[in-house]
């Protein structure tokens, strides 16, 4: 119906479904405020900050560490965990790791055979379904969200308190540099 007015349209809406569906450009606000513009898929999955991460639904925001850098890939420590990240454009020691939900592929076994360069070994903490998809938390050394569909979670006998392994290509992971805030003693 909006393109065949042909003129544009401000929709404004609090699902995210919604605006990945009907927008051409987003602006995420917050108290009156712009935080960041642009496609929806460059706001959605390379949010500026941890605040419109919140707001996009970016559930996996883990603060790491860089390590080290070679060929434009970080080594990031996130708790126990190394993480590899394409690196990003303004790099900083301090940072936040960003993945959303749905670009964490879960297998069961070792991922011996992936283009993934992250591979991570653990544990399934809980199930539960949302609608087609189940949402299937993860302590992998860092605390996860992973979101797949309910016939892949039958397939695969994901149970609470069974191993997997998270598969995450190191282009889905979005780095933030972390901005320390200071407090008063």
């Amino acid at each position: 119906m909006l393109a065949q007015f042909g003129i544009p349209v401000i929709l404004v809406t609090h699902d995210r479904i919604e605006a990945m569906a009907l927008a051409d450009h987003l602006q995420v606000l917050d108290r009156g405020k712009v935080l960041q513009q642009g496609y929806p898929e460059q706001v959605f999955s390379r949010p500026v900050d941890p605040e419109v991460a919140r707001i996009v639904g970016m559930e996996n925001v883990l603060p790491g560490r860089v390590e080290e850098t070679v060929e434009g890939v970080v080594r990031i420590a996130v708790g126990q965990t190394r993480l590899f990240a394409v690196a990003p454009v303004h790099p900083a020691e301090e940072v936040l790791v960003c993945i959303r939900p749905e670009d964490i592929v879960l297998q069961k076994g070792a991922a011996d055979q992936a283009s993934a360069r992250n591979r991570l070994s653990g544990k399934v903490g809980s199930v539960t379904p949302e609608g087609p998809l189940m949402r299937v938390a993860l302590d992998c050394g860092c605390p996860l969200i992973s979101l797949v569909t309910r016939p892949a979670c039958d397939e695969l006998t994901i149970r609470e308190g069974e191993p997997v392994t998270a598969l995450v290509k190191a282009a889905s992971i979005h780095v933030i540099a972390r901005t320390m805030r200071r407090t008063s003693c």
